[in-house]
């Protein structure tokens, strides 16, 4: 078992204060994380198109959304379809894909939101062959 020292936000010092045992609820809450996010991405798999995750990576370059809200994504969405024309960029039905993200749980949210703004930190590849990892 490793030692390690991380630098705690306040909403997880927050979390943590009530605690008896504060290294075995961290483990805990980082435990149940893993088990959420495996159901999310392998509901995530296949869920939605090439394009759809395009437009959604396309939309979080410069663009921070928080953990705790992930699911502004969605409006982040219909905002720059309205705005920006994100839908006819990347040949979109957007009441269709609208429809699917209202189908997305908050851990699907979150896992989906980090996989997008993942491919601004290597973008040595293709928006389309990432994108393809997840459709």
């Amino acid at each position: 078992m490793s030692n390690i020292t991380v630098r705690l936000t306040p909403q997880v010092d927050k979390y943590l204060a009530t605690a008896k045992n504060k290294s075995a609820a961290a483990n805990r809450a980082i435990e149940s994380w893993i088990a959420c996010e495996k159901d999310a991405r392998r509901a995530l798999k296949g869920f939605f198109t090439v394009r759809e995750l395009c437009a959604l990576i396309d939309i979080l370059n410069a663009t921070i959304i928080d953990v705790a809200h992930a699911n502004s994504l969605r409006y982040e969405f219909e905002d720059a379809c309205s705005l920006d024309g994100m839908d006819s960029k990347w040949g979109l039905d957007k009441a269709s894909t609208l429809a699917k993200m209202d189908a997305l749980t908050m851990p699907q949210w979150i896992v989906l939101a980090q996989w997008a703004a993942a491919f601004w930190d290597d973008t040595d590849r293709s928006v389309e062959s990432y994108a393809a990892q997840l459709a």
